[in-house]
């Protein structure tokens, strides 16, 4: 059964979790899928991220396909950009249809985990892995599940 969760940590700043923390969640598992990263705003920390610009990469995440990532460059991307502001963090198993921004706003369970950020104030989490979830919700202190 597929399982939601909101995460609203923040630092002594004030700064919502970094994705950074969140795939640190899920370093066991995180290389078994492959990653699709929709509808991106960042900033990032230097002038390169991924050896593109911060604009770069916010445009092919806003391309119909998105930015597809292996678990090694998304990991990158985390310790390469300062703030997540807004992002659609895409797991599916490799083999399988990746799943469209289309399919997955009628139907999140396409996808074998979603991290969505939300104007830098909420991570949303959805997962077909309750234990994933349940696993990515013992991370943190300030988490909800969403019905």
């Amino acid at each position: 059964m597929a399982q939601r969760i909101e995460i609203s940590d923040t630092d002594s700043r004030g700064i919502l979790v970094s994705i950074h923390q969140l795939l640190g969640a899920i370093q066991q598992v995180g290389a078994k899928y492959e990653w699709i990263v929709f509808d991106l705003e960042g900033t990032a920390k230097d002038d390169l991220i991924l050896g593109r610009t911060m604009l770069a990469l916010e445009e092919l995440a806003a391309s119909k396909r998105g930015l597809a990532l292996s678990w090694q460059q998304l990991c990158q991307f985390s310790n390469e950009i300062l703030q997540v502001i807004d992002g659609l963090f895409v797991a599916h198993r490799p083999g399988t249809p990746e799943p469209s921004r289309q399919a997955l706003a009628t139907d999140p369970g396409c996808a074998e985990l979603l991290l969505h950020v939300i104007d830098s104030s909420v991570w949303q989490v959805f997962g077909q892995d309750d234990q994933l979830v349940e696993q990515i919700a013992r991370s943190f202190r300030n988490v909800h599940v969403v019905g």
